[in-house]
């Protein structure tokens, strides 16, 4: 997933996460420059990365070890649907929610909203979303991320039981 980033005046690179109505609440991310490309966007996951909290609550996206990545996860609900995003580690990672929201697709969110969450990763996390609103198929999913931005549907054990006997 592709992300825009600004320059302020001074230089310095950070891009915006909106939540609330009417985008009132904007969380800003300060991001390291050597983790910008050329085109002034960030791909995420990013590997070999890491969110870092000031001691006066600002956030920065620096680089770290290989190990680490981030990850900026987004679901859509459907028209007139809310949606819903919780992420847990697998195999023995480990993950941590440095910030997460929920944008509206109108100014009071009465359209729809896309649930979003700013994680910290070593290793693969699950995603688990609920959905709801008109146009959608599913409501309830999950999936496996790893850092590579790889996306594996997890299938219920009831229907996994059947296709293995």
């Amino acid at each position: 997933m592709k992300q825009e980033i600004q320059k302020n005046e001074r230089g310095f690179f950070f891009f915006e996460l909106r939540s609330g109505a009417h985008n009132y609440i904007r969380t800003r991310i300060w991001v390291h420059r050597d983790l910008v490309n050329e085109e002034e966007t960030l791909d995420f996951p990013l590997v070999g990365a890491k969110v870092v909290k000031t001691p006066k609550g600002g956030l920065v996206l620096r680089p770290a070890e290989n190990e680490h990545w981030v990850a900026l996860i987004t679901e859509r609900s459907g028209y007139r649907g809310t949606a819903s995003i919780s992420v847990e580690a697998v195999e023995g990672g480990e993950v941590e929610v440095i910030t997460s929201g929920r944008e509206f697709h109108s100014p009071r969110g009465s359209l729809g909203e896309t649930a979003w969450a700013l994680i910290n990763v070593r290793g693969k996390i699950r995603v688990r979303a609920h959905i709801t609103g008109r146009r959608i198929s599913k409501n309830d999913f999950s999936y496996t991320l790893s850092p590579t931005g790889e996306k594996v549907e997890e299938i219920c054990e009831e229907v996994e039981k059947f296709l293995t006997q």
